[in-house]
């Protein structure tokens, strides 16, 4: 008891000394929040929806001196019961860096729906990472939270979790009706197609759906896939409508997907996969049996008969892929990926792609090469140049490396056996601790430079902008020398230790 009311009486003294009218408040780089839910989304009446939460949030954010808004984080159309949503993980990544110091939602439930995820990150994660959160329906701001409220966070956020699940069982069920009604909307049009508006319909475009008859048309003719991909690359062929297609190439996959796609020829198939959040399925496919199709429901671009015609030919060539992977099955299974997901092109940044070739037909001389994904696949639209490397030789430098490092290591224990007690060893266990207690030293240093910033930052020697950058600048300092002390302690204890077993 006796610390806790000596914990008030200190947090009154440093409220005092806040509002006192020699000091200036701190300011929080703020950053506003926004989520549609994801079942709201082309639903009559809601459309304003975000853009509310943000006026609702500016609003707050203007009227309160020391929050200073740097960004509005939007996630247009995402679920709150999962936590990976792209504008939320760049908040995150921001807040990791330091330009965010306060995050500002309308509620709980626009932040998270799923009330573990949300008292993970209003108890441990937050605070770990020194982040302010204001919640504005529910009146909460972690800086002046208060025990006796501690119990309405988890509350709320049990409330968003059922209310989120409840959401989700209904529009799965009204979702799953449309499909059979046939009725459901498209989100985004197939290539060669635009949406009717208010309507479920859609209607071939002037301009893609000739790029779709003359893919097919190569086709018939014997052209490639790749060929294809290529040809339309070079023609500057136009791309689907939507934004994050439009900077990227053509590729292998767009135009099969192209082929096979039966809403060419006015046939629409519907459930093909299942989505129930509610039960924690996110995306899972389906069997034909659960299929709804529904044969001549828009105007067809391409006739049934060059589409079965194109059917065959591209089973065709999946079965001679097939036949070509069972010859060779035995000899690809000797290549083992042993770095899978760990290599990674200098040039790029890309992974690189596991490339399994023949070295020789007659001999089936196979060998492994890592190829770049970014030139390999030309889907990322920032092609790379064409190079790769040999697995034999990777794995014959990743060995040498291992096989160098285990000999240091050895040379290391002898070393330390050889003048363990002698001048030397205390000469090195001397400079252990210099070293030590000189990182020690600027580490204290750091630390009351940067406390004395405030200092200054009230006493307005300093303004806003320049605290901020120099307590960045002893941010890092601080970082430096913690990151040195911890690799010198540690370096430390390992001598002693293997001092001791000699």
């Amino acid at each position: 008891m006796g610390r806790g009311r000596k914990s008030r009486r200190h947090q009154n003294q440093v409220d005092k000394d806040t509002k006192s009218k020699n000091s200036k408040p701190v300011i929080f780089p703020t950053a506003i929040y926004v989520r549609l839910f994801v079942e709201n989304l082309g639903i009559a009446g809601n459309t304003k929806t975000i853009e509310n939460q943000k006026d609702v949030c500016r609003e707050f954010v203007k009227n309160r001196p020391d929050l200073q808004l740097v960004k509005i984080y939007e996630d247009n159309g995402w679920s709150g019961t999962v936590m990976q949503r792209p504008a939320f993980d760049e908040l995150m990544e921001d807040v990791k860096n330091g330009v965010i110091k306060a995050i500002v939602v309308r509620d709980l439930s626009r932040f998270a729906g799923n009330y573990i995820d949300s008292g993970e990150y209003l108890a441990s994660v937050f605070p770990e990472l020194g982040v302010r959160f204001i919640s504005i329906k529910e009146g909460l701001d972690t800086l002046n939270v208060k025990s006796s409220e501690s119990f309405i966070v988890p509350l709320h956020s049990i409330i968003n979790d059922f209310y989120s699940k409840d959401i989700s069982r209904k529009v799965e069920t009204a979702v799953a009706i449309r499909m059979k009604n046939g009725t459901k909307r498209w989100a985004v049009a197939p290539y060669g197609y635009k949406k009717v508006e208010n309507s479920a319909k859609i209607v071939p475009g002037p301009v893609r759906a000739d790029i779709v008859r003359q893919i097919f048309q190569w086709k018939l003719e014997g052209v490639t896939t790749r060929q294809i991909v290529r040809t339309l690359n070079e023609i500057n062929a136009p791309k689907s409508d939507v934004s994050y297609c439009q900077e990227k190439p053509w590729n292998t996959y767009l135009v099969s997907t192209i082929l096979k796609n039966s809403t060419y020829i006015g046939t629409l198939i519907l459930g093909k996969e299942h989505t129930a959040i509610y039960k924690g399925i996110y995306r899972e496919r389906t069997t034909p049996d659960e299929w709804h199709i529904f044969q001549n429901n828009h105007e067809p671009i391409i006739s049934t008969e060059i589409f079965d015609e194109v059917q065959k030919i591209m089973n065709k060539e999946a079965e001679k892929f097939h036949e070509s992977l069972k010859r060779t099955e035995k000899y690809r299974a000797k290549l083992i990926n042993l770095f899978k997901g760990k290599i990674f092109c200098a040039d790029c940044g890309y992974p690189m792609y596991y490339n399994r070739y023949c070295k020789n037909d007659k001999t089936q001389n196979w060998a492994g090469r890592y190829v770049c994904s970014s030139y390999q696949s030309q889907r990322t639209g920032n092609k790379c140049s064409t190079h790769f490397f040999s697995q034999r030789i990777l794995e014959e430098k990743v060995l040498a490396v291992i096989q160098t490092h285990i000999k240091i290591g050895l040379d290391y224990e002898k070393l330390i056996a050889s003048f363990k007690g002698s001048e030397k060893d205390k000469e090195k266990r001397h400079n252990f601790d210099m070293a030590i207690r000189r990182a020690t030293q600027k580490l204290a240093l750091a630390q009351r430079k940067r406390a004395r910033l405030y200092e200054d930052y009230v006493a307005e020697i300093l303004d806003a902008e320049e605290y901020l950058f120099a307590k960045k600048t002893y941010d890092e300092e601080v970082e430096k020398w913690n990151k040195e002390l911890d690799t010198l302690v540690a370096e430390n204890n390992a001598y002693k230790y293997v001092s001791s077993k000699r």
